[in-house]
């Protein structure tokens, strides 16, 4: 790999993460003013969480250093909001955050006992990658979650324009990386796990 692709691709990366993990910053904040989660979706909250976690857990198996700084911010930030649209969500949504919270918590628990008593460090650095990659695919579905109720009254206020603009960009610059990183490897294996 190169200089681009090695480094200034990831740094751009942690960049828009960054911006896409923060993005919803004022529309928390006004939640939290209110007290009421109006149009907000907020199942995207504790995901947000999920995936983080996810992400940190692999930069740990594989030391890479860029997986950490927008991880650490979409995990914190991603607390936060969860938290915050707790409080304010009626008692069917504040169960499916709480379940959320905990099945992510079992599969994390589960995921680090077959990494440190079942799998090579090679194998368990694979099983982190793979789970990341599965839980990011969820984590950009849940803001769908709300696609009956758009279609049905023709509203689409429950997407937040910032937070799907920046997932895109977000998407793409860790996709080059991926693919370098593939390429760099010689296999689709660093693809499917990087990406």
């Amino acid at each position: 790999m190169g200089v681009f692709t090695e480094h200034v691709v990831p740094i751009f990366g942690n960049i828009l993460a960054c911006a896409m993990l923060v993005s919803p910053f004022p529309a928390v904040l006004r939640l939290r003013a209110a007290g009421k989660l109006g149009d907000i979706n907020p199942l995207p909250y504790p995901m947000t969480v999920v995936n983080a976690a996810g992400w940190v857990a692999y930069g740990f198996a594989v030391a890479n250093p860029y997986i950490f700084p927008a991880n650490v911010v979409g995990f914190l930030a991603g607390v936060f909001f969860t938290f915050t649209a707790y409080a304010a969500a009626p008692k069917q949504v504040q169960d499916r955050i709480t379940g959320i919270m905990v099945a992510a918590s079992a599969h994390y628990i589960m995921l680090g006992l077959i990494a440190c008593f079942a799998l090579s460090h090679t194998a368990g650095a694979r099983m982190w990658g793979t789970s990341a990659v599965v839980i990011l695919m969820l984590y950009y579905f849940v803001p769908l979650s709300t696609m009956v109720q758009i279609v049905k009254t023709r509203n689409a206020a429950s997407i937040y324009p910032p937070l799907a603009i920046t997932a895109i960009a977000n998407g793409l610059m860790w996709s080059i990386y991926g693919f370098a990183i593939m390429v760099g490897e010689g296999g689709a294996a660093g693809w499917v796990v990087c990406t």
